[in-house]
């Protein structure tokens, strides 16, 4: 019974029928931690249970342990946290760390090709290959080099560059199973991976004058989504325009969004509000309607 469990073949079915567990995980600064330097954890919360967890530390002298400039992904059963800095001389560390829930046990992956920090970084649904695009550089502050992990094979492998660089908080999207890379102010590109080309997209960004800080966009069942600290808006592909779709009852006090993501059929964020407040909340698209979440006292940092 507990080979069973533990195989492939009967998670895949689980995630067929829509009974296997959905989990949020996030990197967040370590409040009870008195030391002068910040220390980080990665927190797991069961919206469903209503329940935080702490996953255990990386024993990683190399890595130093969990860093807030990483890039946090997740494929099925496995967490990945890719890119660092080195604390000694801050250069950009290329370490991939893989926690994987089954052994519950933290591993190291194969380093990526590029170091680099504030870069683009998705998973593809339908094949679980994890992509990397732009970012900054060790020398560069805007790259367009692109690589894609595969963490069952442990192997990277380098994509065709981008037509431009992105560099600074640049962010990766899948959308109709193409990667599309966006910079604030900048236009996006988008990356077919069948084809291995990318092409142009619409000027996104040119009609907006708000920062990521203040904005958060996440991906949901294909389609933006634009959070503000009043209105929710959606992207029109077709039409390039976004249109308020949500107003929260009450505008929100934030000072920069931290991070959103997909749950189940609904959308979670978290932002930094006045007074060091967190501010956490899941909205679900199609009744419209915002659950505040009530975190475990710590701050979300990605």
């Amino acid at each position: 019974m507990f080979a069973m469990v533990r195989s492939p073949t009967f998670y895949a079915d689980r995630k067929k029928c829509g009974t296997s567990e959905h989990l949020l995980c996030l990197i967040q600064n370590d409040m009870n931690e008195r030391d002068m330097n910040p220390v980080f954890v990665v927190t797991i919360y069961d919206p469903v249970k209503g329940t935080w967890e702490r996953l255990p530390p990386i024993d990683d002298p190399q890595t130093n342990g969990i860093q807030v400039w990483c890039q946090c992904v997740a494929v099925n059963r496995k967490l990945l946290l890719i890119g660092r800095i080195r604390p000694s001389d801050t250069s950009l560390m290329k370490s991939v760390d893989i926690y994987d829930f089954e052994s519950a046990r933290w591993s190291r992956g194969a380093d990526m090709p590029t170091p680099r920090l504030n870069f683009a970084c998705c998973v593809s649904s339908s094949t679980g290959l994890v992509y990397v695009a732009g970012g900054e550089g060790e020398h560069d502050p805007r790259l367009a080099s692109v690589e894609v992990y595969n963490v069952e094979t442990d192997k990277w492998e380098i994509l065709p560059p981008m037509i431009e660089p992105h560099g600074f908080a640049c962010r990766g999207f899948f959308m109709d199973g193409k990667l599309m890379v966006l910079e604030e102010f900048e236009r996006g590109e988008v990356f077919d991976p069948s084809e291995g080309t990318w092409r142009m997209t619409a000027h996104v960004w040119n009609t907006r004058l708000e920062t990521w800080r203040s904005r958060e966009v996440c991906s949901f069942c294909g389609e933006l989504y634009l959070f503000t600290e009043q209105q929710v808006e959606k992207y029109d592909v077709e039409k390039d325009v976004w249109s308020v779709v949500a107003s929260f009852p009450n505008p929100l006090d934030i000072l920069f969004f931290k991070c959103s993501t997909q749950w189940r059929d609904q959308i979670f964020f978290s932002a930094f509000g006045a007074l060091g407040k967190h501010i956490s909340y899941l909205f679900n698209p199609s009744t419209r309607e915002f659950t505040e979440v009530t975190a475990d006292g710590a701050t979300v940092e990605i």
